[in-house]
Order: structure tokens, then sequence, then C-alpha cells
């Protein structure tokens, strides 16, 4: 977005400039997504783009390439945040060329989903992190690909020192074929995910045409499937190596500065990860029987349908309700424009039943029940779902918890029973739950790093008081130790085993064979609706109230709200429509004086509704 220093310089005929330079048609993609008539569209660009000028296309040149990086960088830097964030960053090829597809199968085999590498080493054995998350910059003629470590500054040297580790691994050859297909298959459950959105979809067909040619994009899963082992450690050979490297580290406030140089930094490292390999070799040696990673990937069925016979313009299916005996509602929404499919078993309850001694327990308990089950460990969990292309989301909301199953739909089938054996019978060892607690209260203490998510939440507070509602979503760190395994299991006995829950499926299924699939798990005599009515009820405000909190931040977030009507209540649709209305481009923002929209950078409309209130 640039520096404040120099947008502030800028004049109108500058800005005036700018636009007639580049907005030309020779330098414009138009793409449009949707149920359109292509003819008709055809004619509607002519009239309106006709008679555009042409401007001047001496003008147009590539943008500079940024010169080769020939030695490590760091950086350190302090901020008011709550957990110390690091930044690891390489150069990579540019979008579509031979070695980006590497480097794409690469970011997913290391941090996308559960059982990516550096989520499964770092995370999930080690607990150094409370999280790993990585973004890749594609450009027309160069990439550079990021990775994000947030840590307790305590355990910031050893999560980096670790992340190296298994960069090195990489590079010296250490690859399993289950991680290069379970890498590949998310791969592909993102790609279709980008195009439900039409938005989206445009937005890649646009984006495509100007790097390469929209014909890419439409061949990208062909091609991702086709990157071997090889090809993903020759790139990480050539594109992360130490020299072509930087480390931006993002500290608290109340840390001390490690007043590291680069060269310091990278001296230090060197020495530490000949060590750390050595660790870690001596303990896959163990876990390779342990935890059965060597077991064959299922074998998946290869979908042959070409991404150019997909269209968003299919049929509209009904939404269609089936009722199982002695057991929940099933709802089914079919479509097949893509090859996704999500399943979630909605339980009602939860948090609002909470209080200020348990708040935070729907959340471990939860997070805690895909750590294990009578019959599987975590890691076999995950890799069951993740090597078929499918992920699973865990959401605790004011009213309701949900375990959400989405991906490719193919293979869907073959991880029901799984996800069925995590929601009715899950270990909840002791080692587990401590584990997610530490993950748990590093999230709780990140939440107040954004400005708005934390205005939001004081806003509640302040409407709602002590009731469920009002309560941290994550609890606090106080809580949260309390907590002991008897509670959690008698949560899950209250809201999981006894309660009655609702399956919702959507996407490219035939809903009512998949709906008979769920007769004989979830029916049972004992299964009883939670009455949301019997939680706390909420109380009306007898005046306005306020909660202002100082953060050492250059912007100011704001929430003023009010106390609406239940989620039941029909006026609580009008108050939907709204929200609607306010998102728009003529909406609250459009309608600010001139002054007040320039002091502000966001304005936002949101409503929520829940059961009581």
């Amino acid at each position: 977005m640039g520096e404040e220093s120099t947008l502030l310089l800028l004049t109108r005929q500058q800005v005036f400039d700018f636009y007639k330079r580049w907005y030309i048609p020779s330098n414009i993609v138009l793409a449009v997504a949707g149920n359109v008539d292509r003819r008709l569209v055809l004619e509607e660009v002519t009239k309106r783009y006709g008679s555009m000028p042409s401007g001047q296309n001496s003008e147009l040149t590539s943008p500079p390439v940024e010169p080769e990086q020939g030695k490590f960088k760091y950086q350190e830097l302090r901020g008011d945040i709550s957990q110390s964030l690091v930044q690891i960053g390489f150069h990579t090829p540019g979008a579509f060329t031979k070695g980006w597809y590497a480097c794409k199968v690469l970011e997913a085999i290391l941090t996308l989903g559960r059982t990516a590498i550096l989520n499964r080493k770092l995370k999930e054995e080690k607990s150094v992190v409370s999280s790993v998350s990585s973004s890749f910059l594609d450009f027309k003629d160069q990439g550079y690909l990021s990775l994000t470590l947030s840590a307790d500054s305590k355990k910031l040297n050893q999560a980096e020192i670790l992340a190296f580790a298994e960069l090195e691994k990489i590079k010296a050859g250490s690859l399993s074929e289950e991680d290069m297909e379970r890498g590949k298959r998310l791969l592909e459950r993102d790609y279709y995910l980008g195009q439900e959105n039409l938005s989206d979809l445009a937005l890649q067909l646009a984006h495509s045409e100007h790097q390469a040619r929209y014909s890419e994009w439409r061949d990208y899963i062909k091609k991702i499937r086709l990157v071997t082992s090889h090809q993903v450690i020759q790139v990480a050979r050539q594109y992360l190596p130490l020299s072509r490297c930087s480390v931006l580290e993002y500290q608290p406030e109340k840390v001390n500065l490690r007043s590291l140089s680069a060269e310091s930094f990278l001296n230090s490292l060197s020495l530490a990860l000949p060590r750390a390999l050595e660790n870690t070799q001596e303990r896959e040696g163990l876990e390779g029987v342990l935890s059965q990673r060597n077991k064959p990937t299922p074998q998946v069925k290869t979908r042959e349908k070409s991404p150019s016979e997909i269209s968003t313009a299919s049929v509209v299916y009904p939404l269609r309700e089936y009722s199982i005996l002695r057991g929940p509602d099933v709802l089914v929404k079919e479509s097949h424009a893509l090859p996704l499919i999500s399943l979630g078993i909605f339980f009602p309850g939860g948090r609002v039943f909470e209080d200020r001694h348990n708040s935070g327990i729907t959340e471990l308990m939860v997070r805690t029940s895909i750590k294990g089950t009578q019959k599987l460990t975590s890691s076999r969990i995950m890799s069951s779902f993740e090597n078929l292309g499918l992920t699973i989301e865990l959401k605790v909301e004011p009213d309701f918890f949900v375990y959400l199953l989405t991906g490719l739909s193919e293979n869907l089938g073959e991880a029901v029973e799984t996800l069925l054996e995590v929601v009715k019978h899950p270990k909840f060892e002791k080692e587990e739950i401590e584990k997610e607690k530490t993950h748990l209260k590093a999230d709780a203490a990140q939440l107040p790093d954004s400005n708005l998510i934390d205005a939001q939440q004081l806003f509640l507070q302040a409407l709602y008081g002590e009731h469920p509602y009002g309560l941290p979503p994550y609890g606090s760190g106080e809580t949260i130790s309390n907590l002991t395994r008897d509670d959690i299991v008698t949560w899950h006995e209250r809201f999981v085993r006894s309660a009655m829950p609702v399956l919702v499926i959507a996407g490219d299924t035939e809903g009512s064979s998949f709906a008979g699939r769920f007769s004989n798990q979830l029916s049972s005599s004992d299964l009883s609706s939670v009455d949301l009515k019997k939680a706390l009820p909420v109380k009306r405000l007898d005046s306005s109230r306020e909660r202002v909190e100082t953060r050492g931040r250059k912007e100011t977030a704001t929430v003023i709200g009010f106390l609406g009507p239940p989620a039941d209540n029909p006026a609580s649709i009008s108050l939907t429509v709204l929200e609607a209305m306010g998102k728009t481009r003529f909406g609250l923002y459009h309608n600010c004086k001139p002054d007040e929209a320039r002091s502000g950078w966001h304005l936002f409309l949101l409503y929520g509704n829940r059961s009581g209130k």
C-alpha cells in the first residue's frame, strides 16, 4: 500500500497521470465469470470499452527484476503483540514457469494441512510453535515464498532451528511419497475452492492471463500432478539455500531484543543445525514404527473431468431434508458444478452454557477430540483425511459447534467412518489435553493483537457482561489451566454423546444415498435435543455501557452496537438485510461525510444473531 509519507505527498495531477499511463486497453485483462450469454457480454464490452483511448504502448515496460540475493539477511522488530512472530523468506521463480509448480508443491508439503511437515514437527510433536502458515507471492518474472511461525518468545530460537532443520532434510533428499501425495491433493482441493466464488474465479482468470495465459491456470492440476519428489528436492536446493534467505523476527515489546546481526544469526544457526538434524533422524527412526507413518497412502481415484468442463451455471438443486429414525435431521444441498463436498456435524449448545469458571471448555474439548480415539492415533486421523484431499475444520460459535469436513467429493465416503469415530469416541489423553491447553492459551493471548477483534470482544463484554456471550471465546489462561480431563469428558457426554446433532451435506453428492450411511451410527433412543432456552437468559440493558482499552497502536478501532432480537424473531431477517446493505459500495462508508471518511480506514456494519439475543 505504500508508505504514509509518500502517499500524503501525491498530488491530484500525479494520480491522474498514473491513471492515463496504465489504464489503457493494452494493459487491461477483462474477465467475466457467471451465468451470462457470451455473445451479449462481448457486445456490451465493445460498446463500453471500444472508445477507450489506446494510450502509448511505448511507455509500457516490464517492472524491474529484483537483483538476486547474494547473502543471508536478518532483521528484528518490536511491537504491541503477545507472541513472537518469525518470517522466513526465499526468492522463487515466476508464476507458471517449470520450477514454479514444484515450488507450489513444496509449500504445500511444508505448511498446508495439519499433517504438513512444519505443522507436524514443530506444533504437534515438539509444541514449540502455536501456528505455522505460509504465503506465496506470484509475479510474472519472480516469486517469493514466506513461512511464518508464531511462538512463545522463550521457544523462538528452538522453533527457528527446527524449521531450518526440516528444510535441510528435504534438500538432503528426505521426502516421503505420502507427503507428496497429500500436498498435491490439498492443492487440488484449494484450486476448486477458489472457484466457488465468482469474484475469486474472475480474479484467478485475469491474474493467470496477465502472468502467462489463462490456459496455464486451466492446466494447473494436471501439471501439479506431474511434479515428482525429485523435482521438489531440486527446487528446494536451488531456491532455499541460506544465502538466499531472509529472516524477520517480530518480538513483543516486553521482550529484550536479541541484538543479533545477520552474520551472528547465521553462525549460530550453522552450529545448531547438525545436532538438530541428528536428533530428528534418531526420533523418526522410532516414530516410523509407533505412528505407522510408513503405511501406504490409500489408493485414490483420479478425476478425469477437465476444469474446462466446469460451469458455475449448473443446475440449482433444492435444499432437501431427510429424517433418521431416533436420529438427527439431515439437510442436503446438491451442487455438481465443482468436485467438492462439505459435511458438517452441528451440535447445539457448548459455549452458551459455559460460565466464568469453565470458559473455553468447549473449544478445548473439540480440539482435543481429534487428537486420538480408542482405535486411531492423532496422526492417522489427520492423514486419513488429508491424504484424500480433505481437511477438517473445528468451529465453535456462541450457540453451537461443528465438525466440518471439506474437500474432494470423490473420496469423502472413505473418511466418514473416521469422522464419526472422532466425534463419538475421542480418547482425551492427558498428554494431548496439556498440549492443546498450551496452544489454546497462545491463541487466546493473540486475539487482542487484532485491533478489530479486540474491539469486538470488548463490545461483547460491555453488552453481555457475565453472560456466556460476553466471555472470551477461548477462555482465559486461568480457566484453561484449571480444566481437568474429567471436566472435558463430562462436557463431551452432555453435548456430544447424548446430544442430537444436525447433519448438513453440501456439494457434489447424491443426497439420499449418502444420508442413509448415518442411520446406524447416529441413531439412538438415548439422544436428546439440547434446549438452548435453558441457557442463562440475556439481561436487557438499563443504560449504555462502555469499555475502553489503550494499546500502543497507530490505529483505533471502535465498535458501536445495540442489543437486538433473538435469531428466531422475524425482525432478525430485516437486520440481516440491513447488514448486507451496509457492505455495498453505496452503504455506510459511502454516506459518510468526506472528513469522517478520511479519518478512518474502514467502516463495517455487522449483525450477529444469537439464540438469546
